[in-house]
C-alpha cells in the first residue's frame, strides 16, 4: 500500500506542485504574522482603533501665542471679599490680584443697623451708599446703591425708582496697560444714615439739632467716625469666569 501511494505521486506530479504551493503560502503568512503585520483588517477591530490625545486647557490667551484660552465653564466663579469702611479709616485694602487683561469689580452693600447715635440714644440703619474703587491709580464710583433692605426713601430722585442692588466697574482698560500685580482698595465711604435721620426725628428735635432742610443730608454723607459701612465685592480677572 505505501509503495502504490509513492508511486501515485510520482506518477501524478500535478497533486506534488499543488502540496509544495501550500507549503510556501503556509510559509509566507508565518512570516508576516511574526512581523506584526496581518494580510487583512476588518474594520471595527482593535487593529483600527484611534486613541485620541486628552484635550488640555491652559494659558490666559496672552503671551507668545502658544497659551490656548481656557474654556469658561472650566473656570471658577470670581473671588468675594468683604469691606467695612469708617470715618477713621477710610480706605480698605481689600485684595490684591494677578491678571493679563480683565479686571472688573462688582460691588454690594450689606445691611447696616442697627447704628446708635452719639449722644441721643438714637437707633438707625443705612439703607444706601456708595464707595469709591481705585485700581493704580485709577478712581471709580459706585454711584449710590441700595442694601438689601432699603429704606423706601432711598430712591434715585431723577427717575423715583429704587437705586440698583449692585454695579460693575471695569478696569480692563487699566491693567491690560499695565503690570500687576494690581491692589484693590474701596474708599470715601457714604451712606444715608444722616437722610433716615432727619426723615425719622420728629419736626421739632429735628429743626433744632439738622436743621429744617434734608439737602445738607441727603442723599448720602460721609460715614461718621464710629460707623461702618460694609459690603462685599467680587472680582473677575482672566483666571475665573464671568460676573454673575
Amino acid at each position: 500500500m505505501k509503495t502504490i501511494g509513492r508511486k501515485n505521486y510520482l506518477q501524478r506530479p500535478e497533486r506534488l506542485g499543488s502540496v509544495f504551493s501550500k507549503i510556501l503560502i503556509l510559509g509566507f503568512l508565518v512570516v508576516l504574522t511574526s512581523c506584526g503585520s496581518s494580510p487583512y483588517e476588518e474594520a471595527g477591530s482593535e487593529q483600527t482603533q484611534t486613541i485620541l490625545p486628552p484635550t488640555v486647557y491652559g494659558g490666559t490667551g496672552g503671551g507668545d501665542g502658544g497659551d490656548t484660552d481656557p474654556i469658561i465653564s472650566d473656570l471658577p466663579n470670581p473671588q468675594s471679599y468683604s469691606f467695612a469702611l469708617n470715618g477713621y479709616d477710610d480706605t480698605d485694602n481689600v485684595a490684591t490680584v494677578v491678571t493679563d487683561t480683565i479686571l472688573k469689580v462688582r460691588i454690594r452693600l450689606d445691611n447696616g443697623g442697627p447704628i446708635s447715635v452719639p449722644g441721643y440714644g438714637f437707633v438707625s440703619t443705612y439703607s444706601c451708599g456708595q464707595v469709591a474703587v481705585e485700581v493704580s491709580g485709577q478712581t471709580k464710583i459706585s454711584q449710590i446703591l441700595n442694601t438689601p433692605s432699603a429704606n423706601p426713601t432711598c430712591k434715585d430722585p431723577s427717575n423715583g425708582q429704587p437705586h440698583p442692588a449692585y454695579r460693575d466697574l471695569d478696569f480692563s482698560a487699566k491693567v491690560a496697560n499695565a503690570t500687576g500685580p494690581f491692589q484693590i482698595k474701596i474708599k470715601n465711604a457714604q451712606y444715608d444714615f444722616y437722610c433716615q435721620l432727619w426723615h425719622n426725628l420728629d419736626p421739632i428735635t429735628r429743626n433744632q439739632t439738622l436743621g429744617s432742610s434734608p439737602n445738607l443730608y441727603c442723599p448720602v454723607r460721609s460715614v461718621y467716625k464710629n460707623h461702618f459701612l460694609n459690603g462685599t465685592i467680587q472680582i473677575q480677572t482672566n483666571s475665573t469666569g464671568p460676573l454673575e
